[in-house]
């Protein structure tokens, strides 16, 4: 063999070589990526644009192009608009609830005018008076001692320790006659007398007997979106239709209602689901919320968006691991068919709205962000560390209201100091341009 030959083989020798290698190096990035995509889904098609700037106390959702925001000059609320154009500004007020249907937020107003609320929060609500605002921010009715959200054009109002109701004009539509009062569903309305909690018509008559126990404050007494109320006998609950007619008669220790017309029922410590006709639709599997009462468990207040269906979905309580000193290992998420479709281990913020689920710390993971419908991690951007906490924070009208924060990582720990916490509110962008 020649020096020619010997010099050819040796240079088809390094271009196999090289081709081994190249091959060998696409294989691997291939089988990297499609694993770290398995472990790490993430959706391309979310950007996320600041709709408002960071600058607000606190926040409540936009409604109908309107939301209600804290400011840090005055310590009172306003009222802007989508571009942050302030509608109503510096109300001395609490806003307790958000507009309703009607068109209606229940603020609570100090009775001593100039008082920042933060010097004793307390104090504050003891020495607060109750009213509502329409959408241009003016009061429609008197100051009342107590009063509940609107519901089906009518408000439950307090005076002289007696409740009545009143219409969306703030007129009296029932007078002042009971010992306490929920809201009403259709044309029926709940009310207490003599110790004894039974329903009305909108005429004030009486259409079921007062013959069940006052409803407790874990459980709201009524559910405008599904024309139900929620009744209580000793410590089981049960839920009548606007008509009156039972859709689960009283022998259950909890109920789940949310968006969708599917209605969580906890029965032995076991939760399942039912429709409006209260015919089960997926079985009691569940783990159950405990009861109150138990002291080494939270209730149902503490965990209030567990085994409310919205957007064909729901959030379960994962069973306990072993080992484990908690009382349930995480959250799961089913669809209407009870199948479970995710496992995460987070702070949900509210119900599924428009697709998405906004949780705050899944495993693994630092800040918070958002779950579509199929459990793909969809991260907000890294200033953003916090979802505001008093308030259901969701995707509504393609705006989700957030809060920001300057971070200082405490030495090698993985805490972090969190200071300097401004709300503001960011736009969801899908790859079309869409919502």
């Amino acid at each position: 063999m020649n020096k020619v030959q010997e010099e050819a083989r040796g240079s088809r020798r390094k271009s196999l070589i090289l081709t081994g290698c190249i091959v060998w190096g696409l294989a691997l990035l291939i089988v990297f990526v499609f694993f770290h995509k398995q472990a790490n889904p993430t959706k391309t098609d979310v950007s996320f644009e600041w709709l408002t700037e960071p600058t607000y106390e606190e926040a409540w959702p936009f409604q109908d192009g309107l939301a209600w925001v804290e400011t840090e000059r005055t310590r009172f609320w306003s009222l802007i608009d989508r571009g942050g154009n302030i509608v109503k500004d510096d109300l001395e007020a609490v806003i307790i609830f958000p507009y309703s249907k009607e068109g209606l937020a229940l603020a609570w107003f100090s009775k001593r005018k100039g008082e920042c609320k933060e010097k004793d929060f307390v104090d504050y609500i003891m020495n607060t008076q109750k009213s509502f605002l329409n959408k241009s921010g003016d009061i429609i009715a008197p100051m009342y001692e107590e009063a509940n959200p609107f519901s089906s054009g009518l408000a439950a109002v307090q005076k002289n320790d007696q409740y009545g109701f009143i219409d969306t004009e703030g007129k009296l539509a029932i007078p002042f006659q009971y010992d306490w009062a929920g809201g009403f569903v259709g044309d029926l309305g709940g009310v207490g007398k003599d110790g004894k909690y039974g329903f009305i018509n909108k005429r004030g008559e009486t259409v079921v007997d007062f013959v069940f126990d006052i409803p407790s404050m874990d459980v709201p007494p009524y559910y405008p979106r599904h024309n139900l109320q929620a009744v209580r006998i000793g410590q089981m609950r049960g839920l009548l239709n606007e008509r009156g007619e039972w859709v689960a008669e009283p022998k259950y220790e909890r109920l789940y209602c949310g968006e969708d017309p599917l209605i969580g029922l906890q029965k032995d410590d076991k939760v399942g689901f039912v429709n409006l006709s209260g015919d089960v639709v997926i079985d009691f599997q569940f783990m159950g919320i405990p009861v109150e009462g138990d002291s080494d468990n939270p209730g149902s207040e503490s965990l209030p968006y567990c085994y409310r269906f919205s957007g064909g979905r729901a959030i379960v309580l994962m069973p306990q691991e072993e080992d484990s000193s908690d009382w349930y290992s995480g959250y799961g998420v089913i669809d209407t068919e009870g199948k479970l479709l995710f496992t995460f281990e987070a702070n949900p913020h509210g119900l599924y709205s428009e697709g998405y689920l906004v949780v705050q710390n899944p495993r693994g993971r630092k800040q918070a962000g958002l779950f579509d419908r199929e459990g793909n991690w969809i991260p907000l951007p890294d200033e953003v560390c916090l979802l505001f906490p008093s308030v259901r924070s969701e995707v509504r009208g393609g705006i989700l209201n957030v809060m920001r924060s300057k971070l200082k990582r405490i030495r090698r720990s993985s805490y972090y100091r969190r200071y300097d916490f401004k709300a503001g509110y960011l736009k969801v962008i899908k790859k079309d341009g869409k919502m």
